[in-house]
Order: structure tokens, then C-alpha cells, then sequence
């Protein structure tokens, strides 16, 4: 078009009998071709940003990006277990429920006991979401019985080892006697003590994505005034089956825990729950906003953009 524009310039001129300039014809050339390419940017701004999305199948999760990469993401994830990882989940509820059904309950005046029978509840939720999904009610489930349950294991391991009595010293002592109502004693405080306290662990971290989903909707719906007490509660519930155990079950005289220490307990507690409130809870729930739509089996959720998206878009 713009040939044309030109050769109808020259031609015109020429019968009027006037040399065209060519500083001119070359501005036209430039005038031109800049409203093409704003021609081009505005149906570019027309069309919008582009639209993209990822899909994860191992973990059954979907990321929109319906504002351009540089925009927030809608994540869309369903609650989906590995096969390896239900049969781990199956094996441990196993191990736990058997032990309790081994040793018996006779001997809830040790703290170790109702630590594991705490434990056994928690795993058996736990497996039981697995096996029948329901998102909103294991969140709930989370939030209110994962930090209890994680503080307790850690506050009950430093209080006997600092202040309380060993299995073998209370098997030697009162095994042969009282039978059946001392068998769990036999087993070492290792495995009494450590490994459920690891097990807990390592199931907050596996699940952080999901533990960090399950704070956040509860913790958005509070008022700014009322957080800290929640971040309070959260750090120091486990003080609350502690106490139900010393004023129904601590007989004090053939127990693992005859005397509890507040402070050692509460900083036992803290040290235990504030490393992982902040690394699986609080820390990654700060990517998301808005409201979480649960479902039966699934969930959405908006997520902020990333700092790499922001420098890259700019």
C-alpha cells in the first residue's frame, strides 16, 4: 500500500511538472510503517494476554494461568495418594493399633501409653481420609489435631528423659509383679519415645502442601486481633491432654512421668511446634488468597504470582 501511496505521489507530481523530494517519501515510509505496528499492538491488546495451563498427573494437580504467566495462578488439585504411600500409611496404622492391642490399656498411668494411644487415634484418621476423601473435614482435622499431637510426642520425649523414669527401670522394678499391666515397659524408650515423634515429623513435612491449605482457610477467616491467639493455641494445645492425663491417670508411683515440669514442658512444646507451624504451615500459606472452594475429593485456590514470574514480566 505504501508502494502505491508513493508512485501515486510521484506521478502526481510529475504532471504538475514538480520533482518529488525523497526526505519526504521517506517519512511516509516511516508514518506507515508505524501505524502497522500499532495496528499490531492494538489487536494484541484486543486478544488480551494469553492463557496457560499445567498439568501434574502424579499428584492429580492443575495450574491456570488465565492473566498471562506474570499473573496470579488457580490451582485445582484433587486428594490423591500414591498406591506405596497408602500401603506406608496402612503398615504404620497397623503397627500402632497393634501395639495397643498387644500391651493393653491397663497401664494408662504411664504417659508414654496414652501418648500412643493419642497416636493410634491420629493415625487411624488420618488412614481413614485416605481411604474416603472428604477435604473440608480432614482440613479441619488437620488443624486442630496435627500441632497437639506433634508437641505432645516431642514435650513427653524431653520431659522423661530429663525428669521422668525409664522402661527397663520400671520393668525391673515392678514387672514381675503387676504382669500384664506392665508389658509396654519391655519395649526401649527409642522406640517408645523416638519414633513416633519422628513419624509425626515426617508426615507434616510429606503433607505440608496440604497442612499449609488447611491453616490458611481457617486462619484467613479470623480477625487480625484474634491470629495470635490462634498462633498461641496452636504452640501450647498440647498442654491440654497432658493435663486431662495428670488429673485421671497419674497415680505418681508407677508412672514414667511422676512430676511434670510446666516450663520445661511449654518450652519442649514451643521448640517442638514453632519450627513446624512456620516451614509446613505458615510459611507456604502466604501464597495463596482468597477463598478455598473444597469439594469431596478436591479444591481451588488462587495463588500469587511468583517473584521469578514478576522479574520476567517486567
Amino acid at each position: 500500500s505504501s508502494c502505491r501511496a508513493d508512485d501515486a505521489i510521484a506521478a502526481s507530481s510529475t504532471l504538475m511538472g514538480k520533482k518529488p523530494k525523497a526526505g519526504a517519501t521517506r517519512e511516509r515510509n516511516r508514518g506507515s510503517r508505524r501505524r502497522e505496528e500499532y495496528d499490531d499492538d492494538s489487536d494484541d491488546r484486543r486478544r488480551g494476554p494469553s492463557y496457560y495451563s499445567f498439568f501434574n498427573e502424579d499428584t492429580r494437580k492443575m495450574d491456570s494461568y488465565p492473566f498471562g504467566l506474570e499473573g496470579p495462578a488457580l490451582r485445582m488439585q484433587a486428594r490423591y495418594t500414591l498406591p506405596a504411600v497408602l500401603i506406608v500409611y496402612g503398615f504404620w496404622c497397623c503397627v500402632v493399633v497393634g501395639m495397643l492391642v498387644s500391651f493393653g490399656l491397663g497401664s494408662l498411668s504411664l504417659m508414654t501409653t496414652a501418648m500412643w494411644l493419642l497416636h493410634a487415634f491420629f493415625v487411624c484418621g488420618c488412614f481413614w481420609f485416605r481411604l474416603r476423601p472428604a477435604a473440608s473435614t480432614e482440613a479441619l482435622f488437620h488443624f486442630w489435631a496435627l500441632p497437639m499431637v506433634h508437641g505432645l510426642h516431642w514435650a513427653v520425649l524431653a520431659q522423661v528423659c530429663l525428669y521422668g523414669r525409664s522402661k527397663a527401670s520400671l520393668w525391673d522394678r515392678w514387672g514381675s509383679s503387676m504382669g500384664d499391666y506392665m508389658l509396654l515397659a519391655q519395649l526401649p524408650d527409642f522406640v517408645l519415645l523416638f519414633v513416633p515423634a519422628v513419624a509425626i515429623s515426617v508426615y507434616a513435612w510429606w503433607e505440608s502442601e496440604f497442612v499449609a491449605l488447611s491453616f490458611y482457610d481457617l486462619h484467613s477467616q479470623l480477625l487480625p486481633e484474634h491470629m495470635w491467639l490462634n498462633w498461641a493455641f496452636h504452640l501450647f494445645s498440647p498442654a491440654l491432654p497432658l493435663a486431662l492425663w495428670c488429673f485421671t491417670c497419674n497415680a505418681r508411683v508407677m508412672s514414667d512421668l511422676p512430676n511434670v515440669h510446666p516450663f520445661v514442658f511449654a518450652a519442649s512444646c514451643f521448640l517442638a511446634n514453632a519450627p513446624m507451624l512456620h516451614f509446613c504451615a505458615y510459611a507456604p500459606m502466604l501464597r495463596y488468597f482468597g477463598t478455598v472452594r473444597w469439594d469431596s475429593e478436591q479444591w481451588t485456590v488462587w495463588l500469587t504470582p511468583l517473584r521469578f514470574q514478576s522479574r520476567n514480566a517486567a
